[in-house]
């Protein structure tokens, strides 16, 4: 099956060269769908190693061959966390108005959570996971009472997706 892709690539490099395109087989990932296991980690393309791989970042989500959100979510989820440290001592802990770091959680932390969500494959796991890391964030960056007032007035995070 791996030779008729690579005779397919060889063609796509023909094709592209009287258009000026060539293509950088260094930089190429080929990933096999479905398979656990690749029996080999490269393959010869035009005299260069194509890599053979499991999961690539393409456009910022996680693509697995798994066919399953559940690793791209959990990336999402340690890539949000990262941005909500990096506010943590300026914004979260500072004297600023509640509503203005609701403001900045759903423009700053949200969008980088959910970029991708679309696509993304919800469970009650996965979106239990999501609303636990959604209520630990907005604990660790609002008080008590924008906790409750939070909790009435508006929906959690693996709702929020669909009206973003």
């Amino acid at each position: 099956m791996l030779d008729f892709l690579v005779a397919g690539l060889l063609v796509l490099q023909e094709k592209a060269a009287p258009l000026g395109l060539q293509i950088n087989w260094i930089k190429t990932k080929i990933q096999q769908i479905g398979v656990p296991h690749l029996t080999q980690s490269t393959v010869q393309v035009a005299a260069e190693n194509a890599e053979l791989v499991n999961n690539f970042v393409y456009l910022g989500s996680l693509i697995s061959h798994e066919r399953e959100s559940e690793a791209e979510i959990l990336r999402r989820i340690r890539i949000a966390k990262n941005c909500f440290s990096l506010l943590d001592k300026n914004i979260w802990k500072s004297h600023i108005h509640t509503d203005t770091k609701v403001r900045l959680y759903r423009i700053y932390i949200l969008p980088v959570l959910l970029y991708g969500c679309e696509t993304w494959t919800i469970t009650k796991t996965i979106s239990k996971r999501l609303d636990a890391f959604d209520t630990v964030l907005t604990e660790n960056s609002t008080d008590t009472i924008f906790q409750e007032h939070y909790k009435r007035n508006s929906s959690r995070c693996y709702c929020m997706y669909t009206s973003l």
